[in-house]
Order: structure tokens, then sequence, then C-alpha cells
């Protein structure tokens, strides 16, 4: 059956979703407490930091869900690993080139992302190469690059193992190396139905690329959903706005104490 392009199941779902660590759980919590409550299985990998307490929430949802479950995501390895980085820490850099209504700020934190003999020359004022990064050619090349490279094998066959009906990654960290974009990639190649989650308020507005597209992204609000389409040039029918889960608990167990109407006529809130 299908709606809008996407694949929908009379049968539970299963659902996987790529994190780049514990901590991030926190943010997807509820979701995959909803999903869950649904009957569907969902499985929630990590890449590093899942020692300690860190996985506490997800155990807890293990012991309400059976379906729920979790394991270890993997990055990409080998010699193209390296290569992604520099092509998507240039595309990065560039962004922020071509921004002028954003602080420099942005741009300069990047350089340090760059292969290590472009940093002095797009600091230099005498030698700068910056005029060289800027055209959209440039963007056309690397992003061609980008595409043509093959899903990382071990990734793939985590994704087959599985056999989930949709692939969530959360949008990763500044640098472009957490595994999410590798996972689309891979749902991507098997052709599985793959979002996007933004996990904070200014991913979009501060951060990089969106390296690869998936078939959802999944944004905040109406601020996100204009920053991606018109900064990252992301279609609209790719987006979504759900809102933000991690805040459903502190809405599931509270009634106002006045209504929207009065407690925004008190305070002069438009």
């Amino acid at each position: 059956m299908m709606i809008s392009g996407m694949r929908l199941s009379v049968k539970p779902l299963k659902i996987l979703f790529a994190l780049e660590e514990g901590a991030h759980f926190f943010y997807y919590k509820s979701a995959v407490r909803e999903l869950a409550r649904r009957g569907y299985s969902v499985r929630v990998l990590f890449a590093k930091r899942v020692d300690g307490t860190a996985l506490d929430p997800v155990d807890e949802l293990k012991r309400e869900y059976p379906g729920v479950e979790h394991g270890r995501s993997f990055y990409r390895a080998g010699i193209t690993r390296k290569v992604l980085l520099w092509i998507r820490a240039i595309l990065n850099y560039r962004r922020f080139l071509i921004l002028p209504e954003r602080p420099d700020y942005y741009r300069w934190r990047l350089i340090t992302y760059l292969p290590f003999w472009m940093q002095p020359l797009v600091r230099s004022e005498a030698v700068s190469i910056n005029f060289l990064i800027r055209p959209k050619l440039v963007w056309k090349i690397l992003h061609w690059i980008d595409g043509m490279i093959r899903p990382d094998a071990r990734i793939s066959a985590q994704i087959k193992e599985y056999g989930p009906d949709a692939v969530v990654a959360s949008s990763g960290n500044l640098l472009s190396s957490s595994p999410d974009f590798e996972y689309l990639r891979a749902a991507r190649s098997l052709g599985i139905p793959s979002a996007l989650s933004i996990m904070s308020w200014d991913y979009l507005e501060t951060k990089g690329v969106v390296h690869v597209l998936p078939d959802r992204l999944l944004v905040w609000n109406t601020l996100q959903e204009e920053e991606a389409r018109v900064s990252h040039r992301i279609p609209a029918e790719h987006i979504r706005i759900t809102g933000v889960s991690y805040f459903d608990d502190l809405f599931s167990f509270r009634t106002p104490s006045r209504s929207r109407e009065e407690f925004c006529g008190k305070f002069g809130i438009n």
C-alpha cells in the first residue's frame, strides 16, 4: 500500500533508529515509547557512549515493551571515510562562505575540519582560495562524488539483517562524522524509506549541509521548515513538521491552568 510515495503496511512495523551516542536517546524516548505502544518493533543503535547509565532510559523501555532493543551502530570504515569527511568539511565551510547573513564565526569554526593543506589558504588575506570554493560548480562536483561512493558494507548488512520498514537517523555533529548520513545512504540503496530527524533547535541554521537527502526531513516547526527549504534547498515535499518529541512528557501529565488565549492575553503575546 502506498500513500504519498511512502510504503505503508498493515502488519506491525519495524523501525531502526541510528543515533550517534547514548545520551541522544533522551530526544527520542517519547517517540520510541509511542511506536512501541502501538505494537511496532524498534531497534535503536548507538555509535558511542553507551556505558554507565547512558542507556538506562532505553533499558527502562525494554522492560516495559519487549519490542524495543538496542545495539551498536557503525562508523564508515576505510579510505572512503576520510574522503567523505574532507568533501563534507569543504561543503560545510562553503555554505557559510556564501551566506552573507551568517556571522563569520560559523565559517571560522569550520576551518579546523578542512584538509590540513587548505586551512592556511582560506585563512590567508594574501592568497586566499575562497574564490575557488564559492562557485556552484564546486558544490555540484563534490556532491556528485559524495553520491557516487557506495554505502558501507557493514552498515548495509546490519540494516538488511534487521529488515526494517523505515530507517530514522538523528542529525549528527558539526564534523559530519556521525553515522547518520551513512545509514541514510545505505537505506536508500536498499530501497528502505528513510527519515532524518533534526535533533536541536539550531541544527539547520548553524551546522553544515544535509549531505544525503532522506525521504523525509523531520523538523520542529515552520521556522525550521523555512530554513530547510530556503537555505538548504530541501524540496518541500520531503519535509514534515513534527514538533519536538522530547517535550511530550511535559504535556502528558499536566493540565494547563489557563487557556492559550488567557495566557497570551495576560502577557501580551501574539
